[in-house]
């Protein structure tokens, strides 16, 4: 199994960088979400968290964890990301908060769900319209929309890669 780890990792890092390209259409106005790469780097994020999650559920470590209680985030992060080089945690790590903040602002800032109904494109809470939108409007609306999306996408992308970094591999491992 530890032989799929740096494929996983390098596909991680990729979808990664293609994420970002995504984030920065956005405000371009473009709703990335709507590109064909996306369900294929959603395909992508899924299969990385299967292998990251099995990994992580053959570790001796954090089993040992369970058994103490442990309840330090620290220890914990630890454990998760034994033998990633600091760097690389240090993105994963920024990448989560930046998704987070991101999110947070596009979830104070809109003021609803953004769709057509009934013909006409606009905001509405509930089903109370709250705004018709012009074209340009409505195309502004999807990216934000998408931006949240994407931005989560960097967190996962980078935590996964994180996770199945390769430690040492050993020479009979392959």
């Amino acid at each position: 199994m530890k032989r799929i780890y740096p494929i996983i990792t390098v596909l991680a890092a990729i979808g990664y960088l293609i994420s970002v390209t995504l984030y920065a259409l956005t405000f371009k106005d473009i709703d990335s979400q709507s590109l064909p790469i996306y369900s294929y780097l959603t395909f992508l994020l899924f299969g990385t968290w299967i292998i990251a999650v099995l990994k992580l559920s053959t570790s001796t470590e954090l089993k040992e964890l369970r058994t103490k209680k442990q309840k330090n985030p620290i220890t914990i992060f630890k454990v998760i990301f034994n033998g990633t080089p600091l760097w690389i945690s240090i993105i994963a790590g920024l990448s989560f908060v930046f998704a987070m903040v991101s999110f947070g602002i596009i979830m104070y800032t809109q003021k609803g769900v953004v769709s057509t109904l009934e013909g006409e494109r606009v905001i509405h809470n509930h089903g109370d319209i709250i705004k018709t939108l012009t074209e340009e409007e409505y195309r502004h609306a999807l990216a934000v929309q998408a931006r949240g999306f994407v931005g989560h996408y960097l967190a996962f992308f980078s935590v996964g890669a994180a996770i199945l970094y390769p430690e040492k591999i050993e020479s009979n491992d392959l």
